[in-house]
């Protein structure tokens, strides 16, 4: 409540200027890893030996949902029971929901896009990213190869942040000036 409170303070009476972006940056950064991890934990359930999948899977996707705040969105906007395809597309690829990893790059991209100089090859890794979660099938990952993908995408998380910090924040960047 209290992180809502600052950012919703935060929006309100700070200049959106690049300091704000900054902050846009890493609070839409943070959401995606936050979610791919929840993504990877809850698959990881279901993949662990001697787990009865058919009682439990629904379940646990609601779950995943629900400590995403998704649970109600999801509803809202698929309008069907839990299904995990859908669960995983809706996480990974909706535009409009704030926790979907979708919606968290478009948020990063125009923060680059549109407020930040010299910012042409975070852009770039961004668009890459964001072509990545447009392009993936949740049925195909979610049968093979879901936790290689949430990896694949965490270590890109990584190199956005590095990219980020490497553009503006570098020491090496300020003694050139």
């Amino acid at each position: 409540m209290r992180c809502q409170q600052i950012t919703g303070l935060l929006a309100g009476t700070m200049s959106h200027g690049p300091a704000y972006q900054f902050v846009r940056i890493g609070r839409n950064l943070e959401r995606a890893d936050m979610t791919t991890r929840m993504i990877d934990v809850g698959s990881a359930t279901l993949i662990a030996p001697g787990v009865e999948l058919e009682r439990l899977e629904n379940r646990l996707w609601t779950y995943v949902l629900r400590s995403l705040c998704a649970h109600q969105m999801y509803r809202q906007y698929v309008r069907r029971r839990i299904k995990p395809d859908q669960v995983l597309a809706f996480l990974l690829q909706n535009m409009i929901f704030p926790r979907a990893v979708g919606h968290t790059l478009g948020e990063i991209a125009t923060c680059f896009e549109h407020a930040l100089p010299h910012s042409e090859e975070p852009l770039r890794a961004v668009l890459r990213l964001q072509r990545l979660v447009a392009e993936a099938n949740a049925e195909q990952l979610r049968a093979a190869g879901l936790h290689e993908f949430i990896d694949l995408l965490q270590l890109e998380f990584g190199n956005l942040h590095q990219l980020i910090s490497g553009t503006w924040f570098s020491l090496e960047l300020d003694e050139a000036v």
